[in-house]
């Protein structure tokens, strides 16, 4: 390709998912770096191994928080793609021949990695295979956060975008694509991929148009150009004409509009069953997106907030001032809708950046949590003064990640109260009725719940970690994922005892985790009755459309059926079974909001 004038061009590739997208040029760097040999003192081998050892176990983390991530969203088949990168990241050959460099050669620990990672990569790109090569994205996406971590530094993510924009890099890791819809990107293009690359499996779940193996130098296309990506034709435009220009930019947006069109007016689609029993159907959010005014107009409230977000985005703390402003501005968004924001639920290994840790073999039973924030009290005290600060218009409510006894919420709340006190002295205005609740999400808080809900005024029972931690599985461990069993029966009675010590104190209880956006597992949540259920976006028009289905006296019948089974596979088939014989998954089908489950 030579070099890029102003005149239409177009380039060809592979579409990887469909759809048109219109916007400006903006180039990606990407790949992976070399670096000149530099050898350590023998007394540094030590050191210099635990760095390598401790970026392993940092990386293996980050990527399990973008699996979090990805198994929000309505491809299911995107946390397949990460348990590969994962176990990457596990594999203890991979590791030890970083260590065997630094060891045997005293290599420092960047060029010990840095050398090994592109030894691996020559290798598999010259492989016949067309899967082994495949796999040197993998690599290089892995291996970039290892390095990152290595050099000590925070993950330098991409910025958003005034207007929309079209990405152009070699190729892009998961979490960039990821961020991308709340970024303002539109579609991306790469010189790597093939048909059946991760980065389409990610694109097509996110609904971002994007074609790969583009055969040409994507550097020499200037910035802000603009760009059309057709990722039904696997085609990209640079420059179109302007009439060419003006009918995609059509095209994109009727697309656009056809994406949002089912979340409108799912405020007129009652949150009650058929006979009028009231269950809050509320959304999980991390980051603004584009949904945020949809759901605000909607009258959806949030269910759960992740403040951590504000952390991990930032090379530092944020200010008293910053979170004061992102609090109040989802709240007001969202009034009078309730907002429940969840303190920092960070782990040890998201914060060596700051705090000289101990090296952590499984940080989800670490430092992590409410047990960081009581630990590093002035953190957790600006958080809680940002908060309060951001209730001023009474729709605000507090909530604490991962509760074990109940010191750790006495804790809390006595400093909750010494901030009030402080903020009268000061004559700042806040909610003095704020709504303090917890999460529930170990045993141990099922096990003192009738304890635990006399000092809160609400729970919400986070399933994920909830399962992880009942069933004793890492939930991004390939190897037991057949053990993850959110309908195992300790996890049904784990929520109805959670439920039955909550009611039995006059307080609400709610659910935050995945299972509260599984359409099987409605009817089984109304009757053991949950309060409210919150989700990822995407499940609220299909479980808003099946609610008024269900009879809320049949749900308790059904629920006390579901609870006398033994086993987690007779409990999914009764729910299937149930669910179709009710005609549940076609509760939505008049409006074409609900796909057949």
């Amino acid at each position: 390709m030579n070099k890029h004038s102003a005149e239409r061009e177009q380039l060809d590739g592979i579409g990887v998912s469909p759809g048109i997208a219109c916007g400006k040029a903006f180039l990606h760097i990407s790949g992976f770096p070399e670096y000149k040999e530099e050898i350590v003192l023998e007394e540094a081998i030590p050191q210099e191994i635990d760095k390598v050892k401790r970026a392993f176990e940092q990386t293996s983390h980050d990527m399990e928080h973008i699996k979090t991530q990805a198994s929000d969203s309505e491809s299911k088949d995107l946390t397949g793609v990460l348990d590969a990168q994962i176990l990457i990241v596990a594999d203890p050959e991979f590791q030890n021949q970083v260590i065997d460099k630094i060891e045997c050669m005293q290599y420092s620990a960047i060029f010990a990695f840095t050398s090994s990672v592109n030894d691996n990569i020559e290798m598999l790109s010259r492989s016949k295979d067309p899967y082994m090569r495949e796999m040197v994205a993998d690599i290089e996406t892995v291996s970039n956060h290892i390095l990152k971590h290595l050099l000590g530094e925070r993950h330098k993510e991409l910025t958003g975008f005034s207007e929309p924009a079209i990405l152009f890099a070699s190729y892009f890791n998961p979490g960039e694509i990821l961020e991308m819809p709340n970024l303002n990107v539109t579609g991306f293009v790469t010189e790597k991929g093939g048909p059946t690359s991760h980065m389409g499996l990610f694109a097509k779940s996110l609904g971002i148009p994007a074609v790969v193996a583009v055969r040409a130098n994507l550097k020499q296309i200037p910035s802000g150009s603009r760009i059309v990506v057709d990722g039904n034709k696997g085609i990209v435009i640079v420059n179109p004409a302007d009439d060419e220009w003006e009918e995609y930019q059509k095209i994109s947006h009727a697309r656009r509009e056809a994406r949002f069109k089912r979340f409108e007016q799912i405020h007129e689609l009652p949150s009650s069953t058929r006979d009028s029993h009231h269950v809050e159907i509320m959304a999980n959010l991390d980051l603004p997106t584009s949904l945020d005014e949809i759901l605000a107009h909607e009258h959806v409230g949030i269910g759960l907030y992740r403040t951590e977000f504000l952390y991990l985005k930032r090379a530092n703390f944020p200010s008293e001032a910053d979170q004061t402003k992102v609090y109040y501005d989802i709240a007001k968004k969202f009034a009078p809708q309730n907002v429940i924001l969840r303190t920092f639920d960070l782990g040890g290994d998201k914060l060596t950046d700051y705090f000289k840790s101990e090296f952590e073999i499984n940080p989800a039973l670490g430092w992590r949590a409410i047990r960081f924030s009581l630990d590093v009290m002035p953190i957790f005290e600006v958080q809680l003064r940002a908060m309060l600060k951001a209730s001023t218009l009474k729709n605000v409510s507090i909530m604490l990640p991962l509760i074990t006894t109940l010191d750790e919420v006495q804790k809390a709340k006595r400093l909750l109260e010494k901030i009030k006190k402080d903020l009268h002295e000061e004559k700042a205005a806040f909610d003095e009725d704020i709504k303090f609740g917890i999460m529930i999400e170990t045993p141990a808080a099922v096990m003192i719940a009738d304890y635990l809900a006399e000092e809160v005024d609400f729970f919400s029972i986070g399933t994920n970690d909830l399962t992880q931690y009942t069933m004793a599985v890492d939930r991004n461990n390939k190897r037991v994922a057949k053990h993850f069993q959110v309908f195992h029966p300790a996890i049904i009675y784990s929520i109805k005892k959670t439920v039955e010590a909550a009611h039995k104190a006059g307080k609400p209880v709610g659910i935050c985790g995945e299972i509260a956006g599984d359409p099987l597992a409605t009817k089984l949540l109304v009757g053991l009755g949950v309060d409210s259920l919150s989700m990822n976006p995407a499940s609220i028009p299909v479980v808003k459309g099946i609610l008024p289905k269900i009879g809320f006296e049949e749900a308790l019948k059904f629920s006390q059926k579901i609870l006398k089974l033994t086993t987690e596979k007779e409990i999914t088939e009764t729910l299937m079974k149930d669910f179709k014989e009710s005609n549940l998954n076609n509760s939505l089908n008049k409006k074409g909001e609900l796909k057949n489950a």
